[in-house]
């Protein structure tokens, strides 16, 4: 059996095992077609969840945020189900029994995932990955890619200055290539090499790959050309997020107005200055408005006048400011901002006008992020870092741009609850075997002493 059907029947497998203890939790409670419109509704909003935090991602994914990824999509897909059985006086009114199986579905997610990545790479192994880079400060910007996965082993680093036949010959041992930065013209034999052998291939995207994302093939006059079409003028979209816009930022200025008066509080407690604090951004157009957040930083945290992001160890923050940005407490009162129209709920983060100069100056791109509002949470907020480059921030909001849509936005919106409770620092912490990890160690430290001779 070949090791894309055996990955779709783990999969289903999955579900069915969800299913089947969702039925056991409501056996007793509801029944007949009561029970079916339940279970129908759970299975559609767990396969939804599922694919939006990319629970079965077995191959980009460690093993742990699979499990945190499947725990939170049941969670969302009990309370979705339970809240419409609540409303149409169908659902379970023990509570207990409804955390029983939560509880119950976690475990099962949980063994489950270890038990099938376990399985599958005692049948097929672990891929073999090779690493091609073009430039030696690239290098070190890949060391998180020695554990990007748990079936993903990289078993070599090439410094790709100009692609011989013996770069290509090393690349037959391989099962997948990522590619970092290469010229152009090697990236193309490579990726033409990879695609005649059956090579799986990750590509770092420069900003012409992105604008070709959603490009269509038209033929004219016997010809295959290829459109890039203009996807600013969206009337009906616009309207749809719009109306979208305001009802999320309603619902959550209520829903959030217990946490955000506590937050005040703390905040007035701690040294005695104000609670808010605006700043000047840049919105579509490169209109400036003033944005609206909790205050995180003292008083004189910028007494000097200059524009500069917060650090990770940053004595500017204050006691509470360092909770509230953790927890993006800090971010509520931008809902304020949405319902005046400056912002939405999703865009490109907002950024300040002298250090969107700088961006700009260094890589004109950065501007294609004014072609639509600022936004409260966005692609690059919840696929980068905080710390991730201007400019390939840029490239993920281009491509939101470029294929922005309402369901898209939805997935980014539910996308960011999970980004809410993951650390930075909890990334890319492995478990491998002494053996593994002193021979990548090994090469790794071999390759930087090459470097750097």
């Amino acid at each position: 059996m070949g090791k894309y059907v055996m990955e779709r029947l783990f999969k289903v497998f999955n579900i069915a095992g969800m299913a089947f203890i969702f039925v056991g939790g409501h056996t007793g409670y509801i029944s007949g077609k009561d029970m079916l419109y339940q279970l129908l509704l759970f299975v559609i909003v767990y396969c939804f969840m599922t694919r939006t935090y990319e629970a079965f991602e077995t191959q980009t994914k460690k093993s742990m945020e699979l499990i945190y990824s499947q725990g939170l999509a049941l969670f969302l897909a009990d309370a979705v189900t339970y809240l419409t059985g609540y409303v149409t006086k169908t659902s379970i009114n023990d509570i207990w029994m409804m955390l029983l199986k939560l509880v119950a579905q976690t475990a099962f997610a949980a063994i489950y995932t270890l038990g099938s990545s376990q399985i599958m790479c005692h049948l097929y192994g672990k891929k073999e990955a090779a690493v091609l880079y073009g430039n030696s400060e690239m290098f070190e910007k890949m060391k998180d890619l020695r554990h990007m996965s748990d079936w993903i082993h990289v078993k070599m680093w090439i410094r790709v200055l100009e692609v011989t036949p013996q770069t290509l010959e090393q690349l037959k041992d391989v099962d997948l290539v990522i590619l970092q930065e290469i010229d152009r013209v090697q990236k193309d034999q490579i990726l033409r090499y990879c695609a005649a052998n059956g090579i799986e291939v990750y590509l770092k995207p420069e900003m012409e790959d992105v604008l070709m994302c959603s490009m269509k093939s038209v033929s004219v006059n016997g010809t295959m050309l290829l459109q890039i079409g203009n996807k600013n003028e969206r009337p009906v979209y616009e309207l749809v997020k719009r109306m979208m816009d305001i009802c999320i930022s309603v619902v959550g200025l209520v829903l959030a107005s217990p946490v955000m008066l506590i937050t005040a509080g703390l905040i007035k407690a701690q040294d005695r200055g104000t609670v808010l604090y605006s700043q000047k951004r840049l919105t579509k157009d490169g209109k400036i408005f003033e944005i609206y957040k909790f205050r995180s930083m003292k008083m004189d945290a910028e007494k000097d006048g200059k524009a500069r992001l917060a650090e990770k160890s940053d004595d500017r923050i204050t006691t509470v400011g360092k909770w509230i940005r953790m927890t993006r407490i800090d971010e509520l009162p931008q809902f304020i901002n949405v319902l005046r129209g400056d912002m939405s709920i999703v865009g490109p983060r907002p950024e300040r006008p002298e250090l969107a100069e700088k961006y700009t100056e260094e890589n004109p791109e950065f501007a294609m992020r004014l072609k639509v509002k600022a936004g409260i949470t966005g692609f690059a907020q919840v696929y980068g870092r905080y710390n991730t480059p201007a400019i390939e921030k840029a490239q993920m909001d281009a491509y939101y741009i470029r294929k922005a849509s309402v369901l898209m936005d939805l997935r980014l919106i539910l996308a960011t609850v999970k980004v809410l409770f993951m650390k930075e620092s909890s990334e890319g912490v492995v478990t491998e075997s002494k053996t593994e990890n002193r021979a990548e160690n090994k090469a790794y430290k071999m390759i930087k002493e090459r470097e750097t001779a």
